[in-house]
């Protein structure tokens, strides 16, 4: 059930104003002007990660002292090619997969191989800072991953300009950027005068969107993690990020509890493809 504050149908959500892909799990990614969708997200979104050869899982930036070392690392599309830049040394992810593996084994000093996302669903280890009073605080917990996908609990991810707005004007102090949420979608938002110190996308669970050729259906609002604080280029730690977001917007995730959340997740109900500048418009 929506809330009596989500938009109405038919209505304009904004438009496309950011379009992100990182192809590989917990590295940097790339700004794009276009993206397709499909039933897994964005296509070349997070469809490699590395795997811990120690204990056959995936490995995550939600583990800080892995996270900082793979932030330092960018991986980008060019046509069918994935490059991975680890240091100084650019690698083809499939040409130069030996080199590539060696070289990220040498940076986290933990035996990994690049991997490609498959059929089963895998696990995931992470850390959780400890804050008081959500679900998951001061512990570190195994977490799934869905079939087909390496992304986190939903294959999209959504974040939009009113409430990252709203945030920094409620929290000054943090430095908080897009980079530091890792969506793949920005929208700037067509904010009402009451919309304009909101989260917005609280209230979007269960409405539907067109984007450009594609479809939409969105879903709860996005749980943030260690990850939102670590340092990575352009970027120093900075803890009071996330303590920041659950001051101001802790919400009931699913039932298991409150989290510290900001955007939301969605799911691709209709392939197609999306462009900066695209409205986002709601269905019925």
């Amino acid at each position: 059930m929506t809330s009596p504050d989500a938009p109405t149908t038919g209505s304009g959500l904004g438009t496309i104003a950011e379009l992100w892909r990182h192809p590989v799990k917990s590295m940097q990614g790339e700004r794009v002007d276009s993206v397709e969708f499909d039933e897994h997200g964005i296509v070349g979104d997070r469809r490699f990660a590395l795997r811990d050869l120690s204990t056959d899982t995936i490995v995550s930036a939600k583990r800080p002292r892995l996270g900082r070392l793979l932030l330092t690392c960018r991986a980008v599309t060019s046509g069918d090619t994935v490059t991975v830049t680890v240091g100084d040394t650019t690698y083809d992810i499939h040409a130069d997969r030996p080199q590539l593996d060696a070289a990220l084994t040498d940076l986290l000093d933990l035996p990994v191989r690049i991997d490609t996302v498959g059929t089963d669903p895998e696990v995931y280890s992470s850390e959780w800072p400890e804050i008081e009073g959500l679900a998951l605080s001061g512990v570190s917990v195994d977490l799934p991953l869905p079939a087909g996908s390496f992304a986190d609990l939903a294959p999209l991810h959504v974040l939009t300009t009113t409430s990252l707005h709203h945030l920094r004007s409620l929290a000054p102090e943090p430095t908080l950027t897009i980079q530091r949420f890792r969506p793949g979608i920005v929208i700037d938002h067509h904010r009402a005068p009451d919309e304009a110190t909101s989260f917005v996308e609280n209230d979007w669970s269960g409405l539907r969107a067109r984007i450009g050729t594609a479809e939409v259906a969105f879903g709860d609002a996005a749980p943030r993690c260690v990850m939102t604080t670590l340092a990575q280029p352009g970027l120093e730690d900075d803890k009071t990020v996330l303590q920041a977001i659950a001051r101001h917007n802790r919400r009931d995730f699913g039932g298991f509890g409150d989290f510290a959340c900001l955007g939301a997740y969605a799911n691709v109900t209709r392939a197609g493809t999306v462009r900066v500048g695209d409205t986002v418009d709601l269905l019925p």
